[in-house]
């Protein structure tokens, strides 16, 4: 899941990455 944060933050988001980033920003 880090790595999806990561993947989000360089700003290619990818059908898995775009997912977490939706769960992160729901915690967050």
């Amino acid at each position: 899941m880090i790595d999806a944060v990561v993947f989000d933050l360089d700003g290619t988001l990818w059908d898995t990455s775009a997912s977490c980033a939706v769960g992160w920003n729901r915690v967050l």
